[in-house]
């Protein structure tokens, strides 16, 4: 008989399993007790696990948060008991189930127990508008997706109003809710208070209608809309709103609305009339971003640097900072300047929208200014979960949102940052004779070498900072917005530079209304962001500045943070080694799942989901992939965003060839956006495409020549064979250069696999029609592309019958109301439509 394992001195597994747990669990507790000193940490990671938890279950489950709600009692109940009993050791482990379970249940509320709201009141839109009665909350601003002519669109403005009645064409019915107008660009501006009347539909937030696509509007569900009011008539004040006789909204919202109209009046005086890049300034001081130009907004989110334009801690501490000096100015007394100070910091963080980072730096704020008041040390991690705690019970919509992930992440790192550092400057070894006597040189050198040598280092430090976040953070970004961007490491603490001196110079300019020193402060930030704005416009065109990536993994997403947590405590070894373990495998997760792509022996086509547009995507067996049309009525910037999405979804990086089916901008609007996202073989155009010379054409031209990107003309005629995969074009010929309009000269191709075929049609309809319909070489297809969006005017009834499709599909907006000739054939022809089904 052979002896035990034991006996012969081999762990068991059991053993193993033993001292794993009590390595972790004894350095978890070593380091909250010896470093940390944080008891909140603990709560804030179990109520974001419960969070996590509660959405991963699907569907409503009443029954379900109910016995998570009785559970967390009974643990809570119990700790409660024994820390009466003064036993301290089985605290912890009742309450932290507790506060998980209950965490659970807070969560689940929203899903299983839904308050009722506007979503009964949801038009369809084939119904005829409401009449709905409402009250403007914000001032309404014009929306400006790009200064571009490649985008050019009706100009319309968002404005949000508080509903106050609606009716169908009965007597009014009350209502209450807050909702997003888009209505055409009125000639006057509309003020907080304005009562309106606008006949309009009103539509729920829509849900992703792509994979891999962020819920749309989400930043609207955070700031509690119940939809969009989509209307077409110019809003016309019918009771003005000068008295602020705001009847259904409380006294303090009314403050904050009047608060933020009088510094953006403010703002507008210290700008003077010609502000030129100071159009930032709404966006850097009050959190308005609707103004800002796309392009403009687009180059600080390649450079990495859009933190120092979104309210932040930053902001706060400017602001508080500069109460506090004017207070002690005036001969207040410490103690009540710190509470004056933290009471406007709260304040300002409500009037710029309250958005996550600046919900997190007030309450860190509160915490901090709440230790001073009582003369007690904390650690800052306590004070970091305190405000997660509070985010997560109060709106927990918002620890989904990138920026407050990011705005955690980056604090949490700045702190660990300073640890690192006392920690390294009481472990430093006594200075040698030699150092001593460096040390008495550098004190006998002249002045100006003391400040030289100051300022290296400050830059040495502020470098060294931005680039230790940087590593800490990029991962997170590169996992919600696919993008690598290097240049943040070199001008990204030049812009917070230039937008600090910028919140200076407008929070004085804005809080000191005395004439000419106010205008003064004005010039200033409208300096600082002109230096801004060309910085970033110089680190966006650097080489290797940024590039997009494919869709991350979220386990080695999860493993790199895993990493971070545990190289940021004090020295363990073994815990270290760990961890340098967990980060490395995270790393080649990432890197791995980036450019990992599904493996299919079948042709797939895709029919994303862009509104009004089309967008096809066609992944061959053979991995070649071909992207016919990009674009969308609701913008450019927004459909290449849903189309590089799915692309990234599907793990593609590369696209060999685009096709444009004709030359009107709702179908290749988006692919400059794309450009720059993915790399691009060649791309192919119709007769009429080529010899178009408006605008948008040649900017589009002008996006190609610059990125070196191949052009081809395509037409009838030609085929292509890529495996077992065949493309035909049937139309237009080579000659049909100049159509009576650009519909109908949409290039038609048929695809065949196998024994399947696919037509794509684009925009066709007559005269074009007819000239498709009179090619003799025509045969039935499996699946036909609907021309242009399912109109019926482009689906004649002798156009079905010639090609006698088996399945339909239409890529439609909102708007598009399809009335297609299926059930006069004879036969039902299912028909798929994007706005319904989401991606085809």
């Amino acid at each position: 008989m052979f002896p035990a394992p034991a006996k012969l001195g081999l762990p068991t597994f059991r053993g193993l399993f033993a001292s794993t747990w009590e390595l972790l669990w004894g350095n978890i507790k070593g380091q909250w007790h010896r470093g940390w000193q944080a008891p909140l940490v603990p709560i804030a990671l179990l109520l974001t696990l419960s969070w996590m938890v509660s959405g991963w279950v699907d569907g409503s489950h009443p029954g379900l948060s109910l016995g998570a709600l009785l559970v967390s009692f009974g643990f809570l109940v119990a700790a409660v008991l024994f820390f009466n009993q003064q036993k301290i050791d089985t605290l912890w482990p009742l309450l932290l189930p507790g506060v998980f379970f209950a965490g659970f249940f807070w969560h689940r509320i929203p899903m299983d127990f839904p308050a009722p709201g506007l979503f009964s009141l949801s038009t369809p839109m084939d119904a005829e508008p409401k009449l709905y009665q409402l009250t403007v909350l914000d001032r309404s601003e014009e929306r400006r997706p790009s200064t571009q002519p490649e985008w050019s669109q009706v100009p319309r403005m968002q404005f949000p109003c508080a509903l106050e009645f609606v009716s169908e064409g009965g007597p009014a019915l009350a209502a209450s809710g807050k909702v997003l107008v888009t209505s055409p660009l009125a000639p006057f501006a509309l003020v907080p208070g304005d009562h309106l009347q606008l006949l309009g539909r009103f539509r729920p937030l829509p849900p992703p209608l792509n994979p891999g696509e962020s819920p749309s509007f989400s930043w609207l569900r955070r700031k509690g809309f119940a939809g969009i009011l989509e209307t077409k008539q110019t809003p016309v004040a019918m009771e003005s709103g000068a008295d602020f006789d705001l009847f259904n909204l409380g006294i303090f919202q009314r403050i904050m609305i009047r608060a933020k109209d009088w510094a953006r009046k403010r703002l507008i005086h210290i700008l003077g009339p010609s502000p030129g890049e100071a159009s930032l300034a709404p966006a850097l001081l009050l959190g308005d971003t609707q103004t800002v130009d796309y392009l403009e907004w687009d180059k600080f989110i390649k450079t990495g640097t859009i933190h120092a334009l979104a309210i932040s801690g930053q902001h706060l501490v400017i602001a508080g900072g500069l109460v506090g000096v004017l207070l002690l100015t005036v001969g207040f007394p410490p103690r009540h300047c710190l509470g004056y100070s933290t009471l406007f910091v709260v304040f300002y963080a409500l009037i710029t929208g309250a958005s996550p980072s600046a919900v997190r730096a007030a309450i860190m704020a509160v915490g901090f200014a709440w230790v001073l008041w009582i003369r007690r040390r904390t650690s800052v991690l306590n004070i970091i979960a305190l405000a997660w705690v509070l985010v997560s019970l109060v709106q927990p919509s918002d620890m989904t949102s990138p920026g407050c992930q990011l705005s955690f992440l980056a604090v949490y790192l700045l702190d660990a940052w300073q640890r690192k550092k006392e920690v390294a400057l009481t472990n430093a070894d006594p200075e040698t004779a030699s150092e001593k006597l460096d040390l008495l040189e550098q004190r006998l050198a002249p002045r100006w070498k003391h400040q030289l040598r100051r300022f290296v280092s400050v830059v040495q430090e502020a470098f060294g900072v931005n680039a230790w976040i940087w590593l800490g953070i990029s991962p997170l970004i590169a996992w919600h917005t696919n993008l690598i961007s290097l240049s943040a490491l070199v001008i990204g603490p030049l812009v917070m530079l230039t937008c600090t001196g910028g919140l200076i110079c407008g929070m004085a300019g804005i809080l000191i209304p005395i004439p000419y020193l106010d205008r003064l402060f004005g010039m200033g930030l409208s300096a600082f962001l002109e230096l801004t704005g060309w910085i970033a416009h110089w680190g966006e065109n650097l080489p290797f500045s940024w590039f997009h990536i494919p869709n991350l993994s979220l386990w080695g997403l999860f493993c790199w943070l895993f990493f971070l947590a545990w190289m940021t405590m004090p020295k363990v070894p073994r815990i270290q080694r760990l961890s340098l373990a967990f980060g490395a495998v995270g790393l080649v997760c990432l890197a791995a799942s980036a450019y990992w792509r599904p493996v299919t022996n079948d042709l797939l086509v895709h029919s994303i989901a862009v509104g009004h547009g089309t967008a096809i995507l066609i992944e061959e067996p053979t991995g070649r992939v071909v992207l016919y049309d990009g674009g969308s009525m609701s913008g450019g910037p927004s459909a290449s965003k849903k189309i590089a999405q799915v692309l990234w979804k599907r793990g593609i990086s590369s696209i060999d060839e685009i096709i444009i089916s004709h030359a009107d901008t709702d179908h290749f609007n988006a692919l400059t956006g794309i450009l720059d996202r993915f790399r691009v073989s060649m791309v192919s155009v119709g007769p009429s495409f080529a010899t178009r010379d408006d605008q948008e054409t040649v900017l589009f031209y002008d996006s190609l020549l610059k990125r070196g990107v191949p052009l081809r003309t395509i037409y009838a005629g030609m085929n292509a064979v890529s495996g077992q995969t065949g493309y035909e074009i049937l139309h237009p010929e080579s000659d049909y250069t100049r159509p009576p309009k650009q519909n109908a000269a949409s290039l038609v191709i048929r695809i065949t696999y196998f024994n399947g075929s696919l037509l794509l049609t684009g925009d066709l309809e007559p005269p074009g029609t007819e000239l498709f319909l009179a090619n003799k070489n025509l045969a039935p297809v499996t699946i036909l592309m609907a021309p242009h969006h399912g109109s019926p005017a482009a689906n004649p009834e002798k156009l079905w019958r010639r090609l006698n499709p088996k399945f339909v599909f239409s890529s439609e907006g909102d708007e598009r109301r399809s009335r297609l000739p299926g059930g006069n054939l004879g036969k039902e022809i299912p028909l798929w439509k994007t706005q319904e089904k989401g991606m085809i």
